[in-house]
């Protein structure tokens, strides 16, 4: 399940989806994105119960402009209490595989995305939250 700040115009455009489910879709073509229309954005993608989490890979858009700059992760148990597990300045990257120092544990992660590249509308082609079975540090 996932939760979402805004999204761009209608559930769909003329030439575009933006709906909040393309976000974790699998899917990394150019019409399928999720396209965020709030500042800060974020997403929240709820793993039903516990989860541990050791980090997060996205993708966003191949023009900088709607690329996260200036972002973070944050765990909860209960979608109220955050804690920060990770954050990211001046990031340039159209898309990242962030591991977090540490795993941690909660039910829900939560991308906030404080600021893009360019000051646009953030748009995230996909989202996936690691584990530590996905994720090895050599």
């Amino acid at each position: 399940h996932i939760e979402v700040c805004k999204t761009v115009g209608y559930p769909t455009e003329p030439n575009f989806d933006f709906r909040k489910e393309l976000a974790l879709d699998g899917n990394i073509s150019y019409r399928s994105f999720w396209w965020a229309d709030c500042r800060p954005a974020w997403l929240v993608v709820d793993m039903g119960s516990q989860t541990t989490f050791s980090g997060a890979a996205w993708a966003s858009v191949s023009k900088p402009d709607s690329v996260p700059r200036d972002y973070r992760y944050d765990v909860s148990d209960d979608n109220k209490s955050w804690k920060q597990v990770q954050s990211v300045s001046k990031n340039t990257q159209d898309s990242r595989i962030d591991v977090f120092p540490d795993p941690v544990k909660g039910r829900y992660l939560r991308f906030w995305v404080d600021e893009t590249a360019y000051r646009q509308l953030l748009a995230i082609n996909e989202f996936v939250p690691l584990f530590p079975e996905t994720v090895s540090i050599a």
